[in-house]
């Protein structure tokens, strides 16, 4: 692809004109090092166009410049390649974000960029990202370890089995037992993610705001764990004993050796299993008798709802597990929803002043390293909702033009 070609996308992207298949074809080349150099002066051009830096202070333009130019992912990880169909996720996502982020900036003409700046600065305070994990271990007799407080090593040994805590702050269980024990590792609001491979080789990362229940080691017939919240699945391959989530007993993925996202807070109204990797087996209503299950294929999406409504349907992988990446994927996403990934994520409270804010639909990905301050100044730029934080407390209103 030429450099014409890439602008010519990335203006669609900008203006919002771009179909389907450009968008593809946009992200195959943002996969692309490549062509990072053509985006990052793409952007130099548009900031260059509406003359931006003269309407700032140098504080405000040298960090606004700077968190778009170096695509707002600071010290992200690089991330595996998933491919399906055409389009590939990888840390692509990043230029994608600081392109999107330059898009509110541009695409806002109703008032002087001197007058948006000056409005949402003076309401919003920060709130970094963790840089950490809370996450803390309770054992099978009560006893409870916190990460952050330990050091790389064996931490504890029960019943023959290690739980030993790896240089990446990630969590391993090495060693066998004929005696099955329980532990809980529970990944508070404002918790870095954390990752813990389990006694059968399963790999588990668990997002902030979650727990997971599970055996220190499992037994021959099968191998079941309790979710709380939302975690990300890599099961180890065992064709004769079946990997079994249970999700507060209302749902069941079941699995033999696969990959899989699932989404499960107790203040959402929808559980939601997203596969991406080999087959699973999802079932509704565990406790009673007339159990219905149903097969799920990489690329779709299984939903119950409150009401007990079951749904499966086609959905873009790459939205609904951006959160292990270190992404948010905000895209065709209510305020209400944002909100709540914003809450648990910066640990801070959140107030509506109208409910009617709560359906407001917004776009947009953005990384999770980037303090709260960036991601709301973004939202408040659109110029229909606006933001007052007070402490750790998130009050959304109504955007009103009072300048």
């Amino acid at each position: 692809m030429d450099s014409d070609r890439l602008y010519s996308l990335l203006d669609a992207y900008k203006m919002r004109s771009i179909n389907k298949e450009e968008q593809k074809e946009l992200l195959q080349a943002l996969a692309d090092p490549a062509y990072s150099e053509t985006v990052k002066q793409w952007i130099s051009d548009c900031w260059d166009k509406r003359n931006l830096p003269e309407l700032l202070s140098i504080e405000q333009s040298e960090q606004i410049y700077g968190e778009i130019r170096e695509k707002i992912l600071p010290g992200i990880k690089k991330n595996r390649y998933y491919t399906f169909g055409r389009v590939i996720i990888t840390t692509a996502a990043a230029i994608v974000a600081g392109i999107i982020i330059t898009v509110f900036w541009i695409n806002n003409e109703h008032k002087t960029l001197e007058e948006n700046v000056a409005e949402v600065v003076k309401v919003i305070k920060d709130v970094p990202a963790p840089d950490m994990t809370k996450a803390r271990i309770t054992l099978a007799d009560g006893k409870v370890l916190y990460l952050d407080s330990l050091e790389n090593g064996k931490l504890s040994r029960q019943k023959g089995i290690d739980i030993i805590k790896l240089d990446d702050n990630s969590l391993k269980y090495k060693g066998s037992s004929a005696i099955v024990t329980y532990n809980t590792l529970t990944n508070p609001r404002g918790s870095d993610v954390v990752s813990i491979t389990l006694a059968d080789g399963t790999i588990v990362s668990l997002n902030a705001d979650s727990y997971i229940t599970y055996p220190t080691s499992f037994n021959s017939q099968e191998r079941k764990v309790i979710l709380s919240g939302e975690a990300y699945f890599d099961v180890a391959k065992n064709k004769d004993v079946p990997f079994i989530v249970n999700i507060n007993n209302k749902f069941e993925v079941k699995v033999f050796g696969t990959e899989f996202n699932i989404n499960a807070y107790k203040d959402e109204s929808t559980i939601r299993t997203t596969l991406v990797e080999g087959s699973v087996q999802v079932s509704q209503n565990i406790t009673n008798s007339k159990e219905h299950s149903f097969m799920l294929y990489p690329g779709q999406q299984a939903s119950l709802s409150d009401e007990g409504i079951f749904s499966i349907q086609n959905v873009d992988i790459s939205e609904s597990i951006s959160w292990k990446d270190g992404v948010f994927n905000f895209t065709d996403m209510n305020l209400e929803s944002i909100m709540k990934n914003l809450s648990r994520w910066y640990d801070v409270d959140v107030e509506f002043k109208n409910s009617e804010l709560k359906k407001l639909i917004f776009g947009g990905i953005i990384s999770r390293r980037s303090n709260i301050s960036t991601i709301l100044k973004f939202l408040a730029m659109t110029e229909t909702v606006n933001f007052e934080v007070n402490g750790s407390k998130i009050i959304v209103k109504e955007f009103l033009n009072e300048q």
